[in-house]
């Protein structure tokens, strides 16, 4: 809920009337930080798509989406917002020609025939968010930017959507009181509290040594200035199964194993026989929130944050171990509430880290991993197919693990301003090697497909 004015700053507070601000949380920050990083443009923005069977929409017309796009505003108002340098800003609409005027301008329709998957790197950057419907391939994807939201909320996001499109929601909604559904920051949800001064001198502490020039770092390849690029590698149904049996059997996770893996690939791209991990991993706190803000109400929002490892990676290392010591790293941080304390100092001072080094002119050029889950158990609405991405400006690439239909995805998001296709293939390759490597899995592999047991693997 919105506070009276005169709250703390990472509060919703009426600032004039029908105007509310908060500012960015420390991940919020972050992202923001990271958004700007690269001059000119806007990167980062998350994209979620979805393949829509016939049979189960009844009218995809233009004006049934824009209903349902308005619907999901007046559920989630935070897409509705302007993001500014600080935080978020909220207008309560003056009446329905705003409204008409929002939607209008955010739900784009393209009549190319290319794909979601051929559209989204290289789509203008939206403001806050926008609906783009292809009608050629009865496809439509989310495009918003991850200041509002994470992974997983990006796909509970666009189930929210599927459900009112389903609906044939006819009956437009009343706008007035949405502010009190506007997102609260991480900090208020956990009720967070302004950390002492030692709090803070052990997180800067912790963050001494980890600096974002100290990572392994993928080998660069300038090129003449050019775009975002998605690069989807897949396991086939019956790869999946036993990659996920493997895990299960060497008490891992398939994050885990991917992230040893794919540091692994990071070394051999980086031509180095050693180095740490020391890219952040992505943690998401959705399932530590109470309610509401662990369900879908709370879809747009960025509930994750960052943890900071320091784990061995060395060309005689097994992968194994690698994987067993990132699951560690993992299970202890999430569980140490430590941490929580020093969530905030640590992530201000990572985002001045930042800062520095792209004003230094030596941004980061690692792979940042991040893991969205299974994609079914988030998407219930009726689909084909799935996918989702991120847009790249900068020299630090993504790699986003999901599995969708029985199949374990990454999808890799990059700028070809410093990636070849090809270098980024190889990077793909050699993380499938290494991820068959670390479980002692040979390829080709052949088992029977059984979507229960894939549902209830932990990921």
């Amino acid at each position: 809920m919105p506070s009276a004015a005169g709250a703390t700053k990472l509060h919703w507070a009426e600032s004039a009337p029908g105007l509310w601000k908060r500012e960015f949380g420390p991940m919020e920050r972050i992202l923001h930080l990271a958004t700007v990083a690269s001059p000119g443009t806007k990167q980062w923005a998350v994209s979620t798509g979805a393949i829509l069977p016939t049979d189960a929409y009844q009218s995809l017309d233009i004006e049934t989406i824009k209903t349902a796009w308005l619907a999901l505003r007046d559920n989630h108002p935070i897409l509705g917002c302007i993001i500014t340098d600080i935080g978020f800003e909220y207008q309560v609409p003056a009446n329905a020609t705003e409204l008409q005027k929002w939607v209008d301008e955010t739900v784009r329709v393209d009549m190319s025939g290319k794909t979601g998957r051929e559209i989204a790197p290289t789509a203008p950057a939206p403001e806050t968010a926008e609906l783009y419907f292809l009608p050629n391939n009865n496809e439509l994807f989310i495009h918003i930017r991850h200041e509002l939201i994470d992974g997983i909320g990006s796909m509970v996001l666009l189930n929210n959507f599927l459900k009112l499109l389903r609906s044939g929601l006819q009956a437009e909604p009343n706008f007035g009181d949405e502010v009190a559904r506007l997102t609260p920051s991480l900090d208020e949800v956990m009720k967070a509290e302004d950390p002492a001064s030692d709090v803070i001198e052990q997180a800067h502490a912790i963050l001494q040594d980890y600096s974002v020039d100290q990572q392994i770092r993928l080998n660069v390849e300038p090129r003449d200035p050019s775009e975002s690029r998605l690069y989807e590698y897949q396991f086939n149904e019956a790869d999946t199964a036993v990659l996920l049996k493997a895990c299960k059997t060497n008490n891992i996770t398939i994050t885990t194993a991917l992230t040893a893996a794919s540091s692994k690939a990071v070394l051999e791209n980086s031509g180095q026989s050693s180095g740490d991990l020391r890219s952040p991993f992505c943690v998401s706190m959705r399932d530590a929130l109470p309610a509401p803000y662990n369900g879908s109400e709370y879809a747009a929002a960025a509930y994750f944050t960052f943890a900071f490892p320091k784990i061995p990676v060395s060309k005689s290392r097994s992968s194994l171990k690698v994987a067993k010591e990132t699951k560690e790293f993992f299970h202890s941080w999430k569980n140490n509430k430590n941490n929580v304390a020093f969530g905030g100092p640590m992530l201000e001072k990572y985002g001045d880290s930042l800062v520095a080094a792209v004003v230094n002119g030596i941004p980061p050029s690692f792979l940042l991993v991040s893991s969205w889950g299974i994609a079914d158990k988030y998407i219930t609405e009726p689909i084909e197919d799935f996918w989702g991405g991120c847009c790249a400006g900068t020299p630090t690439a993504g790699m986003l693990i999901y599995t969708a239909k029985n199949r374990i995805r990454l999808m890799f998001c990059y700028s070809s301003t410093f990636y070849s296709e090809k270098s980024v293939r190889d990077l793909a390759e050699g993380t499938a090697f290494y991820l068959r490597d670390c479980l002692q899995v040979n390829s080709p592999v052949s088992a029977h497909n059984n979507s229960s047991f894939l549902a209830n693997m932990p990921f």
